[in-house]
């Protein structure tokens, strides 16, 4: 079982904390929860390996200058581009690390 960030944790480490003390094996953050990761994937993902919480996956969710607009054809490259490199510099590293251990 896997869960998104909690109703009453506003933000990402709230959401671990609760994640820990429900004993829940990952949860489903969006992209606007782990903001202030986002250019330090690896100390999230200590942070989520010491309560004993994985990520499971993080969705989009926008933020300043990040499009999530896959309908107009003149925005869908920028939300492509956008989305690739939200997986290749957030997601990948904590997935690599993760394998390798």
């Amino acid at each position: 079982m896997a869960t998104a960030p909690f109703p009453g944790a506003p933000n990402i480490e709230e959401a671990i904390k609760v994640g820990q003390r429900l004993k829940v094996p990952g949860i489903e953050p969006f992209r606007d929860n782990v903001s202030n990761y986002l250019d330090k994937p690896l100390v999230l993902k200590k942070m989520m390996d010491d309560a004993g919480v994985q990520m499971v996956t993080c969705s989009n969710g926008g933020g300043k200058d990040f499009s999530g607009n896959f309908y107009d054809p003149d925005k869908t490259p920028k939300t492509i581009a956008d989305h690739i490199k939200f997986a290749r510099d957030f997601i990948l590293p904590s997935a690599i690390a993760r394998i390798s251990r």
